[in-house]
């Protein structure tokens, strides 16, 4: 896991490296991989979003003790998706008022 102390962006460089290297993940280490992941799928960057969700998927897949867990951020993650649409359409609805 990269060290706590590198900056975010570093360290999501670092991680969007090693998301192609999830085959390296097992029973001794997926939880610690997973809390770090459940950090990197609220980023901004759309592309690295969507690595760290197939690899939370392929840790799923791969331990079936981490599924509850896996579920657990899955959740979140769209819970927080609606959220943000929510946000988004009632501003796009208040610029239209405002504007016609």
């Amino acid at each position: 896991l990269p060290n706590p102390t590198t900056s975010r962006t570093k360290r999501c460089k670092i991680w969007l490296r090693q998301l192609n290297f999830i085959r390296i993940v097992n029973y001794k280490n997926y939880e610690p991989v997973l809390n770090e992941l459940k950090e990197y799928v609220t980023e901004g960057d759309p592309d690295f979003v969507r690595r760290s969700l197939r690899a939370i998927s392929k840790i799923a897949l791969r331990f079936e003790k981490s599924i509850e867990k896996c579920l657990e951020i899955l959740a979140k993650q769209v819970k927080e998706v609606r959220e943000v649409a929510e946000h988004a359409s009632h501003a796009v609805n208040e610029l239209l008022i405002v504007q016609y």
